[in-house]
């Protein structure tokens, strides 16, 4: 029988009661509406990590899913998703996850796997395993950045299939469109090259830190960034560098932009938006300080004209004090416009009302002007 000495006791015992917590945490019922973190293993051999929190669908929650972007994971929800799905009287079910190579989800061995359409492989067998568990077939879609294209990619195929509808969407400053156009095609390229020269296995988490603050209106803090550049520290697991993989990986988003596949993408993206989903409900949140993909800048425009283009029914709310990450800057505003949109989805006046434009998506010409002013 092993004895431990009562100075042994006072370490292992806050150790284990803190491993059980988290244990705990993990494993808690829905019922109380927290915010739970979870992880599936998929057909494809990886693992993604996700949050739910919400009333489930089993007790008629709506499924929300909310997808993120470079360089972010679930964790860029938590504020919205408290605030939609967290009260005690939601109607709601959030659904977060962290793509494949982001936030607490594997890697693959071959970090130059990842491109847009594997990306958009995997969250649709992610979307199968969360359907099945948690039993439903309708979806709202939020994507955000890459999420974008990535989140919709994988909804038109399992439309495709039979097996999910998506009954609204919200654009949350994203692009769907990019690998069409050659001067957003120069500038992924240059933003590639960019990266490969400043993100190392030192240089990554700084890199990272450096773009979200760099990337909202407010400086989040560090309690709040260290979730989004810890991921990309370096780290072995199973012979890997875990962190210098993430790295690798989400610089070949990039880098495989404008490849033959990732072009396909887009295409079947436009298939259905104008097809399945035409004259769906679709409420636009544009940030005003976003000159990546909002409408600070002829290149942010241009990449909302591009999703506008697809879902011209859709109203659009302008967002004011928030930048690219808006997530951080504005959770509590946003949740509430979604809410207010998701109540009432077939009133976009009221729901959904319309902000003057700010960016002039109303001919191709203007687009184009766009790209030349650049």
């Amino acid at each position: 029988m092993m004895h431990c000495e009562p100075s042994r006791l006072r370490l292992v015992l806050p150790a284990t009661a803190l491993l059980l917590g988290l244990s705990m945490a993990s494993t808690v019922s829905a019922d109380d509406n927290r915010r739970i973190r979870r992880s599936v293993a998929l057909e494809s051999g990886e693992t993604m990590a996700y949050t739910t929190q919400g009333l489930p669908p089993r007790r008629g929650g709506q499924v929300v899913l909310l997808v993120h972007g470079w360089p972010m994971n679930a964790d860029l929800y938590a504020g919205i998703s408290q605030s939609l799905c967290g009260p005690e009287d939601t109607d709601y079910f959030c659904i977060t996850p962290s793509m494949v190579a982001f936030g607490r989800s594997s890697c693959p061995d071959d970090p130059l796997s990842i491109t847009p359409p594997s990306e958009a492989a995997f969250m649709a067998e992610f979307i199968d395993a969360v359907s099945e568990r948690f039993q439903f077939s309708e979806l709202t879609f939020v994507g955000h950045d890459w999420g974008g294209s990535i989140g919709l990619k994988a909804i038109a195929d399992k439309t495709a299939d039979g097996t999910i509808t998506m009954t609204r969407f919200i654009p949350l400053d994203t692009f769907v469109n990019f690998g069409h156009i050659p001067f957003e095609r120069r500038v992924l390229n240059r933003i590639g090259s960019w990266l490969q020269g400043l993100a190392g296995p030192v240089s990554g988490p700084a890199f990272v830190d450096a773009v979200i603050r760099l990337l909202t209106v407010e400086d989040p803090g560090f309690f709040e960034l260290v979730r989004f550049w810890l991921p990309y520290s370096s780290f072995t697991r199973g012979g890997i560098d875990v962190g210098v993989c993430r790295q690798i990986a989400d610089i070949n988003l990039f880098a495989t932009a404008k490849d033959s596949e990732t072009i396909s993408m887009y295409d079947d993206i436009a298939e259905y938006m104008q097809t399945s989903f035409k004259d769906g409900p679709t409420c636009f949140i544009l940030a005003e300080e976003d000159w990546v993909e909002g409408s600070a800048s002829n290149f942010g425009c241009a990449a909302h004209c591009g999703v506008q283009a697809l879902a011209p029914q859709g109203n659009v709310r302008n967002l004011p004090e928030a930048s690219h990450y808006m997530q951080l800057d504005q959770p509590e505003v946003i949740a509430a416009w979604m809410k207010q949109f998701l109540d009432d989805p077939t009133s976009p006046e009221t729901s959904c009302p319309a902000d003057p434009p700010l960016c002039d998506c109303e001919s191709t010409e203007a687009i184009i002007a766009n790209h030349r002013n650049q």
